[in-house]
């Protein structure tokens, strides 16, 4: 799934032919690519078919222009339309979600009628996590797939508060949502809890640089904060570390890059 997150951040004309380079050699059997994006808010991402795994892949680049750092810093809390009273979500990364979400929705619908017992997988890195937040959820309301379903988030930011956790227990099982986290990585540390916000689903934490597969989990409870044994048991954080997962540089794993100006949020 690191693989499919870095392919966002390849040229497109290589991710439409699935060239990009390392992120796609490692993730060989894509055979159907549909480009999701919005020129305005700057984001992007895509919805492929594996023929070799029978998977549907949705995935979605992480920060890439001013657009996306200016809906990063709209980080006000604003109620989620679809879900139960209280649960509210950060405006700028659920704004930038909706405007790509009839994209989305489409693509996956269709993929899912000419493979109708294809797995569902959801995946982002960064920004991208957090569209892929929005993403699962909308594909759950609106497809309500019977299909096996999975999502994993790298770097990913938090995206709401408490009762927006509690509601995306009800739609995924705990062992389908996983959000790995590498060491001291600053961006799952934001926004703060302090103003509201608070992360959902099984934290994997990749917790010795020297050791770059060792790993710790922290489930997460249903209405309780998530869990301080993992990453929040650090208390100084590095933006340096947001760029390399598991080893692997996420944005240079790509033949041709896209003209990415700086990512970290």
């Amino acid at each position: 799934m690191l693989y499919y997150a870095s392919a966002t951040f390849c040229d497109e004309d290589t991710i439409t032919y699935w060239q990009c380079g390392s992120a796609c050699t490692h993730t060989q059997g894509v055979g159907a690519i549909t480009v999701v994006s919005d020129f305005l808010d700057g984001t992007y991402g895509y919805v492929a078919y594996n023929n070799r795994t029978n998977d549907i892949v949705v995935a979605f680049r992480g920060s890439y222009d001013y657009a996306n750092w200016y809906e990063d810093g709209e980080y006000k809390l604003t109620p989620y339309k679809t879900g139960p009273e209280g649960a509210e979500v950060h405006y700028g990364f659920y704004t930038d979600y909706q405007d790509l979400s009839s994209q989305v929705i489409s693509a996956v619908d269709r993929y899912l009628t000419e493979h109708p017992t294809a797995i569902i997988s959801v995946t982002g890195h960064s920004l991208g996590a957090a569209l892929a937040t929005f993403a699962a959820l909308d594909i759950k309301e609106q497809i309500k797939p019977a299909n096996s379903f999975y999502f994993y988030t790298f770097g990913s930011p938090r995206c709401g508060n408490q009762a927006f956790t509690d509601y995306m227990f009800n739609r995924f099982p705990a062992n389908s949502y996983s959000r790995v986290v590498h060491y001291s990585d600053i961006v799952p540390h934001l926004p703060l809890t302090a103003m509201g916000f608070n992360h959902a689903g099984l934290e994997v934490w990749y917790n010795d640089n020297s050791n770059v597969l060792s790993y710790v989990t922290c489930p997460q409870i249903r209405g309780q904060p998530e869990s301080e044994a993992c990453s929040d048991s650090l208390y100084v954080y590095d933006p340096s570390e947001h760029l390399d997962y598991i080893g692997i540089d996420v944005i240079g794993q790509c033949t041709t890059p896209a003209s990415i100006e700086l990512d970290w949020y």
